[in-house]
């Protein structure tokens, strides 16, 4: 079966602006090929906010070839943990994030969930619609040391159960629509 994919090239990244639907659970899907054992797959932020309360960080990545999932909402925290075993590169994989409460669920390739505690309180107003970049945490000078960008294909993208592009098009705009997208290609594999 042919599939339509993104590729990103390790500099590549694709925005997206919230949503303005404010949410108090973050459920995201990812069907992704990665072609090296590190980079950025997701990164999901609150700059607008200076205050410890309502600021908060989700950063999914490969680390040596692990999936790796960290947290900080208001004053809680997910440490950062390698989520189950290596991933093959260049094979399709799929993750499902789930994070509701003072909890995160990982589940990976359809496996058994991976479940993960805050430690300190999420706070009740949380609001997870916050911008979101794919494939980078943001400028490749600033964290190519400690956060390289992904390298490899991205061919499903859901926030919430509703479907997002992975490229930019006249004719779909708005929400799950990207706001920019730099050095990504569109690839049959």
């Amino acid at each position: 079966m042919v599939r339509q994919s993104t590729y990103l090239a390790g500099d590549s990244v694709i925005t997206y602006l919230p949503a303005d639907k404010p949410t108090r659970i973050l459920q995201l899907f990812i069907k992704f090929k990665p072609l090296s054992n590190t980079g950025v797959l997701m990164y999901r932020f609150n700059r607008s906010c200076s205050e410890v309360a309502c600021n908060h960080e989700i950063l999914m990545e490969l680390k040596d070839g692990y999936l790796r999932l960290q947290a900080n909402i208001g004053a809680a925290s997910l440490s950062p943990i390698n989520i189950a075993d290596q991933l093959t590169p260049a094979r399709w994989h799929t993750v499902l994030l789930t994070i509701a409460g003072q909890a995160a669920i990982v589940r990976l390739n359809d496996l058994q969930g991976f479940v993960m505690n805050f430690t300190g309180v999420v706070p009740d107003d949380v609001d997870y619609d916050q911008p979101m970049m794919i494939g980078s945490k943001g400028e490749p000078e600033v964290t190519k040391s400690d956060h390289p960008g992904f390298k490899g294909f991205i061919s499903a993208l859901h926030v919430n159960f509703e479907a997002y592009t992975l490229q930019h098009t006249e004719h779909w705009q708005g929400h799950g629509s990207p706001e920019y997208g730099i050095d990504i290609q569109t690839d049959n594999s």
